[in-house]
Order: structure tokens, then C-alpha cells, then sequence
């Protein structure tokens, strides 16, 4: 099987740092990707790869054809979301509650920021609201963020 470059990544960090890793054969039901040793204890280890979706593609294709990208907008903590609901299934199968799990997710670099801390918080406690002194009949405001993808970095000099 080819390995991903996030588990190429991955594999070479803890090759780094001297943690024993196993790579968990493959099956036709759903299996994290690796067990893990630490002081002797065994840790499911599950890697996910950022890619990008069909409109961070478009994106790409319309800088190329008119020198800037699409504003897109997003909840943040959606694709991370999405990444937890995915590997939930394939780390419970192994951890079977008896040891603990650890969901690597990886970022190229190039995606449009769904590794932030703040994209990290959120899946895990929500969007953040907030009131203002004296408001309390004006519904909380949920932080929303535009994301704007692809866009030209200004050209030094005079033009």
C-alpha cells in the first residue's frame, strides 16, 4: 500500500523523537493507521490528511485563469469536525476503550488554515458567542470566517 505523505511525516517524527511505531495491517473493516509505544504503553494512533475540497479547487483553477482566487467562506472547525467523525469509528475499533488515541491531522501548509487553534477549538467547544453589556435582547453573534483563498500578494514598487 502507498503511504500518504502525512504518514510518511508522521513515521519520520517518531522515527526523530525514538517512539516505537507499528503499522496496523490493513482489513476490510475500518483499522486506525498505527500503534504507538510509550513507557510501555499502547497508543492508537489514527493520521488524516488536510486536502482540498472542490471549491478551494476552484479557486485554484480561476487563479489561474484571472490572477486571483475565490472568496470562500467557511465555519471554522468544520473540516476538522469532519476529520473527527471519520477516524472516530477506525480508532474505537482498536482502542476498545482499554487504551488511549491520538488523531493526527495534517496540513500541507497550503490549505486555507483548518489547522488553526481556533479551527481546532471549535469542534471540540463550539463556535464562540459573546454579549455586550446591556444587549441581552439582541441574539449572541456566532464568529463566522472568510477565508480568502488564492489571493495576489500586492506587487512591490510603483505601478
Amino acid at each position: 500500500m502507498t503511504k500518504t505523505p502525512s504518514e510518511i511525516y508522521f513515521e519520520n517524527l517518531c522515527a526523530d523523537l525514538g517512539i516505537p511505531l507499528r503499522r496496523i495491517q490493513e482489513t476490510n473493516s475500518k483499522t486506525p493507521d498505527y500503534e504507538l509505544a510509550i513507557d510501555e504503553q499502547l497508543i492508537v494512533a489514527e493520521v488524516k490528511e488536510m486536502t482540498r475540497n472542490k471549491e478551494e479547487q476552484e479557486s485554484d483553477r480561476v487563479l489561474q485563469e484571472r490572477g486571483y482566487g475565490n472568496a470562500l467562506s467557511t465555519t471554522p472547525g468544520d473540516r476538522v469536525r469532519k476529520k473527527i467523525s471519520e477516524s472516530s469509528p477506525q480508532i474505537k475499533a482498536r482502542a476498545k476503550g482499554k487504551y488511549p488515541s491520538l488523531l493526527v491531522l495534517f496540513d500541507r501548509g497550503f490549505v486555507a488554515g483548518h489547522l488553526d487553534p481556533y479551527c481546532i477549538r471549535v469542534p471540540m467547544y463550539g463556535l464562540e458567542q459573546g454579549r455586550a453589556k446591556g444587549t441581552s435582547h439582541i441574539p449572541p453573534v456566532k464568529r463566522k470566517v472568510m477565508i480568502l483563498n488564492n489571493v495576489p500578494r500586492p506587487r512591490s514598487g510603483a505601478e
